[in-house]
């Protein structure tokens, strides 16, 4: 049995990144619905607001909520409507502030996970990914890199930055001749790649 006494308190426990995990993505789910829910108290108010016109203000007639067909006294709904749409950007931001401190603790938390697992295992262990909903690419092929040169370079200039310059070089054909493209940058810095 372990000596409650002998306990350091000032060693931390381990906290488990996969139980962070779940609580940053239940935050998300939340953060995500009252955005929503902002967006259409707010859309629902710009729409009432809308129907109110100049005679409306001039005689102070009420004002019918769309939707719900419920009229309001001019002067109340001007009033609450503000007080309603920022007492929801609140909650919105409480949200968000939320999520952020749930995220920045769980950063943490994978890094000693993987610096444990690092430490037990002598190197990064590799898992499966899961085949769910993964599409499969072909594998490339010469043809992948063909151009067509009725095309503007602008048009050709990312599909020949994708091609291999060694293996499947981008080409296209003049007269039956194979004519390959390679890019690179004559006065390129030492630290980048030609991949512009």
């Amino acid at each position: 049995m372990v000596d409650m006494a002998r306990v350091d308190p000032d060693i931390e426990t381990p906290v488990n990144p996969y139980s962070l995990l779940e609580a940053v993505n239940s935050s998300s789910d939340t953060s995500h619905t009252g955005w929503l829910l902002f967006l259409a108290v707010m859309t629902y108010l710009v729409i009432a607001v809308a129907g109110v016109t100049h005679e409306a203000l001039l005689l102070e007639t009420p004002v019918q909520l769309p939707i719900l067909q419920v009229k309001i006294q001019l002067k109340q709904f001007f009033q609450f409507a503000p007080i309603v749409l920022v007492l929801f950007h609140l909650g919105i931001l409480a949200q968000l502030v939320l999520l952020a401190r749930k995220t920045l603790e769980f950063e943490p938390a994978v890094v000693v996970e993987a610096l444990a697992l690092f430490a037990r295992e002598g190197a990064a262990a590799a898992r499966a990914q899961d085949a769910r909903g993964v599409a499969r690419l072909p594998d490339r092929i010469p043809e992948h890199s063909r151009l067509d040169p009725t095309l503007p370079l602008r048009e050709l200039y990312d599909k020949i930055r994708a091609a291999d310059p060694e293996g499947y070089p981008a080409y296209f054909e003049v007269a039956g001749q194979k004519v390959c493209i390679k890019l690179w940058r004559p006065d390129k810095p030492a630290d980048e790649s030609d991949l512009v």
